[in-house]
C-alpha cells in the first residue's frame, strides 16, 4: 500500500475585488532567481515596476500574499513562469 501525501497548493484569497494568492516560499523563490541572474533587489524592483520595499518584504516573509499582477510582473522581470515560482 503506497502512503498518501498532501499537496500543498498556493491558496487563492479574494481582497478588494482582486485576485491574490498566500504563499510561503515565493520570497525563498524569487530571491533565488534574483541571485542566479545577479539582480539587486532594485533593479528587480525597476523591472518589475514595483517599489524595491515590495521585493524586500517579500523576500524576508513578511507579505501574506501577492497580487496575480504582481507576481507576473515578478515571474517576467525574472524571466521565469509564474508557476515556478509559486
Amino acid at each position: 500500500m503506497s502512503e498518501t501525501f498532501p499537496v500543498t497548493t498556493p491558496q487563492k484569497v479574494r481582497r478588494r475585488g482582486n485576485n491574490a494568492y498566500c504563499v510561503s516560499n515565493l520570497g525563498v523563490r524569487v530571491r533565488e532567481v534574483r541571485t542566479l541572474k545577479k539582480m539587486s533587489q532594485r533593479a528587480l524592483a525597476a523591472a518589475a515596476r514595483m517599489p524595491p520595499s515590495t521585493i524586500t518584504r517579500l523576500e524576508m516573509g513578511h507579505l501574506e500574499g501577492v497580487y496575480t499582477n504582481s507576481l507576473a510582473s515578478l515571474a517576467y522581470a525574472l524571466n521565469c513562469t509564474s508557476d515556478y515560482l509559486l
